[in-house]
């Protein structure tokens, strides 16, 4: 006996979950089918993280954000020996991370982030011959990792860069969030 149900983990995007012509009706259409599609985690998260970030600094009427790009300009100023930091308990779990002593290896933009978190909750055993902080590159409205990478950039060098007292405020409460919720997750 056969099962009428399959399935199926992917990311969020249209192309995959189009009614019409994503890749699950598609993929159900061939197979005659029904699929149980599960969106993959990293994805859900990130929908959560842009939860936060409209509440603090209001919905994007735009792929640019103006906080964002002062900051890309002003990066060429940042003594990057010189920023504020956060503390916390998730800093254990990010140096296990890290350090290899669990499944998961991270690469990349996961790896930059974890790294920025420990830096963000204050842990300055971070190799600094190992690790060196990134110029803030790209974001756009798919990767919200790329913006908490940025919000916690910025969050570092709040000293040197000017943020509105609004900014510092929503700036610190998305960096607790995002520090303490979502990298763990």
């Amino acid at each position: 006996m056969t099962s009428d149900v399959v399935a199926m983990c992917f990311d969020s995007t249209s192309t995959n979950t189009g009614t019409v012509k994503g890749t699950r009706s598609l993929l159900e259409f061939h197979l005659n089918k029904n699929l149980i599609y599960l969106s993959c985690r990293h994805h859900i998260h990130e929908l959560i993280v842009r939860g936060v970030f409209s509440a603090l600094f209001g919905p994007s009427r735009s792929p640019n954000i103006a906080m964002f790009e002062r900051f890309q300009q002003y990066w060429p100023n940042i003594d990057r020996k010189n920023y504020a930091s956060l503390k916390s308990s998730t800093v254990s779990f990010l140096k296990s991370v890290l350090a290899g002593r669990t499944s998961y290896m991270p690469k990349d933009d996961n790896k930059e982030l974890m790294e920025l978190c420990l830096l963000i909750l204050g842990e300055s055993q971070i190799d600094q011959s190992v690790y060196q902080l990134i110029q803030a590159g790209a974001y756009h409205m798919a990767r919200w990792i790329a913006k908490v990478m940025y919000s916690f950039k910025i969050y570092l060098f709040r000293d040197q860069f000017h943020l509105t007292s609004t900014e510092h405020r929503h700036r610190t409460e998305f960096c607790l969030f995002a520090s303490h919720v979502y990298v763990k997750s």
